[in-house]
């Protein structure tokens, strides 16, 4: 048992340190690029196997019973946000540009590790609502769980009709109405 909780440890931080090192980077990479792709592609590994445990246990057990059907409502919102502001700052040449305009020419520090994490939170997030739709065998909740239910969905429902708003307001007015937001961010 200690070993398998050994191997489910140092096996992804030998596996992420090879990646990082292994991997294509920039041309004329220092060694410190070297190292932060490193523990990047470690933090990367590690933090992905740490999902796999619960994922497989529910799949054996054909049970949801100890994985939080809020918790996961919570990812899929943080891991969507997460993986789309990577993603903008890694593959949008627009916002790339931008982000060098006012940070003195200096490239932003996201990296393909960091959209690798998102992605596969994401996923996994998605794999996990998927065996609570398949496996739903929770108990009826109390009142204080409807309450943190309602409060959750409410959020989120929240959360999405503002982003949905601002996006139709910034898509419609070319961007001047949230100008407000650049200037603000780099105050």
């Amino acid at each position: 048992r200690g070993l398998q909780l050994a191997c489910w440890i140092i096996v992804p931080i030998v596996v992420g340190s090879a990646w990082g090192v292994l991997l294509p980077g920039v041309p004329d990479a220092r060694w410190t690029d070297r190292v932060s792709a490193a523990l990047g592609w470690s933090y990367f590994s590690v933090w992905s196997v740490s999902v796999y445990p619960q994922r497989v246990y529910n799949f054996r057990a054909k049970s949801v019973l100890g994985l939080s059907f809020d918790l996961m409502l919570l990812n899929l919102v943080g891991y969507t946000c997460y993986f789309s502001f990577n993603a903008a700052y890694y593959w949008n040449s627009h916002v790339r540009q931008e982000y060098r305009d006012a940070h003195g020419g200096r490239n932003s520090a996201v990296k393909l590790n960091d959209i690798a994490f998102a992605g596969h939170g994401l996923l996994m997030t998605l794999l996990g609502l998927a065996q609570i739709a398949a496996f739903w065998d929770y108990p009826p909740l109390d009142r204080a769980d409807r309450c943190l239910r309602v409060a959750t969905v409410s959020s989120i429902a929240a959360l999405a009709l503002v982003a949905v708003a601002l996006m139709l307001v910034i898509a419609i007015s070319a961007e001047r109405f949230a100008s407000w937001l650049t200037q603000w961010v780099e105050s």
